[in-house]
């Protein structure tokens, strides 16, 4: 049998720093420190 796996990730406060508002353009974006270099592992 072949399976396939996924990971899913929140955004808010888990890749990206925590924002009091919602995130309406990229450059409000802010990833946590080591958070991309993280999800770099998973591929």
């Amino acid at each position: 049998m072949d399976f396939q796996r996924f990971i899913l990730l929140d955004r808010d406060g888990v890749i990206n720093e925590d924002s009091p508002h919602y995130i309406r353009s990229p450059a409000e974006w802010i990833p946590i420190p080591g958070s991309l270099e993280a999800i770099a592992t998973f591929t």
